[in-house]
């Protein structure tokens, strides 16, 4: 399995066309681990709104926003894939 880690901060107007690219590939063996970095917009609400169509997608989620580096930590620590 191969396992995609999305690092955001306020995407709500992008997010779902990023996750709508992601699972529309033809290999199909993959999952996504979304970090929301503190959004003050309505971005969870979009991720989880993905979350209730996709089994593969999930998140994780801070009270503030640390920045890329640690979304990405914080996301690769949750991974269930062999290969990110």
């Amino acid at each position: 399995m191969i396992s995609v880690v999305i690092p955001l901060y306020n995407k709500e107007k992008s997010i779902a066309q990023t996750l709508e690219c992601v699972l529309n590939q033809t290999y199909k063996d993959f999952e996504v681990i979304v970090v929301d970095d503190g959004s003050k917009d309505n971005t969870k609400a979009e991720i989880e709104r993905a979350i209730k169509q996709d089994s593969r997608v999930r998140m994780v989620s801070s009270e503030k926003n640390r920045g890329k580096g640690n979304a990405i930590i914080s996301g690769v620590s949750q991974v269930e894939g062999k290969y990110v």
